[in-house]
């Protein structure tokens, strides 16, 4: 195969899956307090398997909200419309 085949397969496939896994493992053994041990050795057996656990556990874990996360009230919720006003009018 050309070299630069193994280029473009490195760059574009290798290294952004070993990314996901290697943040996969990182979160479950740092990040993840909510887990009993053996909850956590369970996700730790699944994402050894290199992609397709990574894969399975970025499609099955909950996304936490900020409260979760340790992110405090940060006050009162947002409120404001999620769309812009049109150009020259201000929104108040």
């Amino acid at each position: 195969m050309n070299w630069l085949w193994h280029a473009l397969w490195l760059c574009f496939v290798i290294i952004p899956v070993t990314i996901l896994w290697l943040v996969c493992i990182w979160d479950v053994i740092f990040n993840r307090h909510d887990l009993s041990w053996l909850k956590r050795l369970g996700y730790l057996l699944l994402v050894l398997i290199p992609f397709v656990g990574a894969i399975i556990y970025v499609g099955i874990t909950p996304r936490l909200r900020g409260a979760d996360m340790g992110v405090g009230g940060l006050g009162q919720p947002d409120t404001r419309p999620m769309v812009a006003a049109p150009p020259g009018q201000v929104m108040g």
